[in-house]
């Protein structure tokens, strides 16, 4: 996964920085951009996955007294909005 947000980011340097092809004119645009809307199924799988390991599974088990069943109610909501921006950050990418 750092892999992968590591390359992407190294594509999106690499593209605000592009030229031309050689022998086209200095004005015509540059093959590939990556723009805002290219970022965004990332940001929503990073948002997601730091969401599911921010969620301790004791509590989402409702083990070991975190509180009362709403705690663990919440605690599962929160899981399946992170599950959720995961499988939307897939599907917005390909």
């Amino acid at each position: 996964f750092a892999l992968a947000n590591w390359t992407f980011l190294d594509a999106a340097i690499l593209s605000s920085h592009a030229k031309a092809p050689w022998g086209q004119p200095a004005d015509s645009p540059p093959p590939v951009h990556v723009t805002f809307v290219d970022w965004i199924p990332g940001i929503c799988s990073l948002l997601g996955y730091l969401t599911i390991n921010l969620i301790d599974k004791d509590r989402v088990r409702g083990d070991e007294g975190f509180g009362d069943s709403r705690a663990v109610w919440r605690a599962r909501l929160v899981l399946f909005i992170g599950f959720a921006l995961m499988a939307g950050g897939l599907a917005g990418s390909v």
